[in-house]
């Protein structure tokens, strides 16, 4: 991760903990970041140390969250493209 990127993520952690208190719902903290401006990789790193979760869980929750249809559209396409790319190059 660079630094930039770092030091974006280390301000939200320390944004949602002053804001959220130190056990906020997963519900509030999304809607906390999305309101913030923080989305994506950045967002799911931030879920990670504020709620103290792995990957999986906080991956679940940014994705699962109602405010995060266009990424998971997004990915999910992303997805669909790529394994359509694969199944081409398969068959050349």
């Amino acid at each position: 991760m660079d630094a930039a990127r770092s030091a974006r993520v280390d301000a939200a952690v320390r944004t949602a903990e002053v804001e959220l208190g130190p056990s906020p719902e997963m519900s509030v903290l999304q809607r906390d970041l999305f309101d913030a401006g923080v989305h994506g990789a950045d967002a799911v790193m931030v879920t990670m140390r504020v709620m103290g979760v792995g990957l999986a869980e906080a991956n679940e929750a940014f994705f699962g969250s109602p405010l995060r249809a266009a990424e998971r559209d997004f990915q999910n396409w992303f997805i669909d493209a790529l394994a359509s790319a694969a199944e081409t190059d398969e068959r050349q």
